[in-house]
C-alpha cells in the first residue's frame, strides 16, 4: 500500500511540476514576444494557481502519510496483543488438557459444532 501511494504522489508532482514548468516557458515566451499585458497577466495568474494547487497536493500526500504512519503503529500494537491473546489461550488450552481432559473435549465438540467443522480428536492426557 505504500508503495502504491509513494508512486501516486511521485505522479502527482511530476503532473503538477510539468504543468508549472511548462507554464513558466509559456510566460517567458510570452514575453520574449511582447505579447499583450492581459495575456501575460492571465498566464501569470494562471501559473499561481497551479502552483497553489500543487502546494496543496503536496500538504495532502504529507497529511495522508502521517495517517498511514499513525495506523501502521496501531495495527503494529493490535498484531501483538493478539499475540499475547493467542499465546494465553494455547496456556489455557494446554492447562485444561492437563488437568481437565474431560471438559476440554466437551468444549472443544461445542466449539467445532458452533463453527461447522469437526472437533479434534487428541488423546486426553490423564
Amino acid at each position: 500500500m505504500a508503495d502504491e501511494r509513494q508512486i501516486l504522489v511521485a505522479s502527482l508532482r511530476e503532473h503538477f511540476e510539468g504543468i508549472i514548468e511548462a507554464t513558466d516557458l509559456f510566460l517567458q515566451n510570452l514575453s520574449a514576444d511582447n505579447g499583450s499585458r492581459e495575456e501575460l497577466e492571465a498566464a501569470r495568474g494562471a501559473n499561481s494557481v497551479l502552483k497553489s494547487e500543487c502546494a496543496d497536493w503536496r500538504k495532502r500526500a504529507l497529511e495522508t502519510n502521517g495517517a498511514l504512519k499513525a495506523l501502521k503503529g496501531q495495527f503494529a500494537e493490535l498484531e501483538q496483543r493478539f499475540d499475547k491473546m493467542c499465546l494465553l489461550c494455547t496456556v489455557a488450552v494446554g492447562i485444561l488438557k492437563d488437568y481437565a481432559p474431560d471438559l476440554c473435549a466437551k468444549y472443544s465438540a461445542e466449539l467445532a459444532a458452533l463453527i461447522g467443522t469437526e472437533a479434534a480428536t487428541e488423546p486426553a492426557v490423564a
